[in-house]
């Protein structure tokens, strides 16, 4: 692999930022995540990436393209591919396809959740807020939440650190926990908040799609500043 593409504006926002500013640390994580990204397109647009003696002959495009024998049951049309993000599935108006789709999900699984920053307003080198990450992942929120200042600080101190150094200090990935407040419903992040790494990244869902997360019971995993757990076992000892 010769090389990984990068957005032009956003490499030279890296190169730019003094190494000690606050700036330097959130455009550092910035090109990890959009390199990270680049590495799975390039992975995914291999060709004969994938050995098929290793799983009894099947290969990947006949595994992705599968579906049921026809028969009375519903139809499920299968994905564009296995690897995918749950909300950054716009293959339709991604530069390279199908192919960032699963760039999305290797920084995901990596990192811990798809980095997004604060683009609601002009900052300057010290005032923008801590970077966001949207997790897409089992029992983890589907809501799009701020890191820690702890959080942040460990993930800079590990893209900094000496390799001898950075097995040992590893914090990724980074997932949120409860402490984490600062949070965003995903329908919200892009039109209301700005919250985004590039404005295309996901297509704001119609009110129809919108409805059944928006509406289903809340619980402490996604919203820990009501603490609705504890309310339910309140009640329950009543």
């Amino acid at each position: 692999m010769a090389y990984v593409m990068v957005d032009l504006e956003k490499l030279n926002s890296y190169q730019k930022a003094k190494p000690s500013s606050r700036s330097f640390q959130l455009r550092l994580i910035e090109m990890t995540a959009c390199a990270l990204h680049q590495i799975g397109v390039r992975l995914s647009q291999l060709e004969k990436f994938h050995d098929p003696a290793t799983t009894a002959g099947h290969d990947v495009e006949s595994t992705i393209k599968w579906e049921r024998p026809p028969d009375d049951l519903c139809r499920v049309p299968p994905g564009p591919t296995m690897f995918i993000a749950t909300q950054f599935t716009g293959h339709n108006r991604y530069p390279n396809g199908v192919d960032d789709i699963v760039g999305y999900w290797a920084e995901n699984r990596i990192l811990g959740g798809i980095a997004l920053f604060d683009h609601s307003q002009a900052r300057t080198v010290d005032d923008e807020p801590n970077v966001y990450f949207q997790c897409t992942r089992e029992r983890v929120t589907f809501r799009v939440c701020q890191l820690l200042d702890a959080q942040q600080l460990a993930l800079i101190s590990f893209l900094l650190a000496d390799s001898e150094d950075a097995t040992a200090k590893c914090p990724l990935p980074i997932l949120p926990t409860s402490e984490n407040k600062v949070r965003i419903d995903p329908g919200d992040a892009i039109p209301v908040n700005k919250v985004y790494r590039d404005i295309w990244e996901r297509k704001h869902p119609p009110r129809r799609r919108r409805a059944p997360r928006l509406e289903r019971p809340k619980t402490s995993l996604d919203y820990p500043e009501l603490d609705i757990d504890a309310e339910v076992e309140r009640l329950n000892r009543m």
